[in-house]
């Protein structure tokens, strides 16, 4: 995932409480802006920041933060916006169900822990500190976003793993995808986002951590419970 940066482009879904900028140096303002949020996100440091904290972080000024945003609370939104447009743009691009008819079911599983676990160890500040503060601040705005998040992300997730419905147990084959995939991601997201040894994974835990999570996930999804 990549960060917004100075070459942001205003679109609609950048969120409400945002005026647009127009000219290329107001572009490199609000760039500027977002990428000091996102750092006070990614080190914790954000909801104890002051607009004047983040402005000088910025290079920039207040009068310039005011332009651009009602308040502190319509940066977050816009940062998480783009957290979740680029998390679902990740999931379309890599788990994808093109090419994968005549493969198995356990390739899949595999490929599935595989990504997510390079998406998390690659994007772990800013997961880690999106997820923290819509839990400390349980904001209606992110809550809906939230949640057409998961039901976009796992609507993907239920589409790809789909390609095996054959080998796929319970009647309602749809729905045990779903929970398997959110009993993994619930999995993985604590041991590597807010797990005390998660950013010291060797690369012998991290192949352990891929066998067992991949396998997991077969077994709950042809059985029905996990072995």
């Amino acid at each position: 995932m990549q960060t917004i940066g100075a070459d942001i482009v205003a679109k609609d879904w950048l969120g409400q409480g945002l005026n647009h900028p127009v000219q290329q140096r107001s572009r490199r303002t609000l760039g500027k802006l977002i990428t000091a949020a996102e750092s006070l996100l990614e080190s914790g440091s954000f909801d104890a920041a002051s607009v004047t904290d983040i402005v000088e972080l910025a290079d920039t000024s207040v009068g310039a933060f005011y332009a651009r945003f009602k308040n502190k609370n319509a940066l977050f939104l816009l940062i998480f916006d783009r957290f979740r447009e680029d998390s679902l743009n990740w999931v379309r691009s890599e788990l994808s169900p093109a090419g994968w008819q005549g493969r198995s079911l356990a390739e899949a599983a595999r490929f599935f822990t595989q990504s997510l676990i390079d998406w998390y160890l690659e994007n772990r500040g800013l997961i880690r500190a999106v997820f923290l503060h819509t839990r400390i601040h349980p904001d209606p705005d992110v809550q809906e976003r939230m949640a057409g998040f998961n039901r976009e992300t796992y609507h993907l997730l239920v589409s790809f793993f789909m390609v095996f419905e054959l080998e796929i147990r319970g009647e309602d084959p749809r729905a045990t995808i779903r929970f398997g995939c959110e009993m993994i991601a619930a999995f993985l997201r604590e041991t590597l986002i807010f797990g005390p040894d998660s950013v010291k994974l060797k690369p012998k835990e991290r192949k352990r951590l891929e066998v067992e999570a991949s396998r997991g996930l077969r077994a709950y999804l042809t059985s029905g419970e996990m072995q």
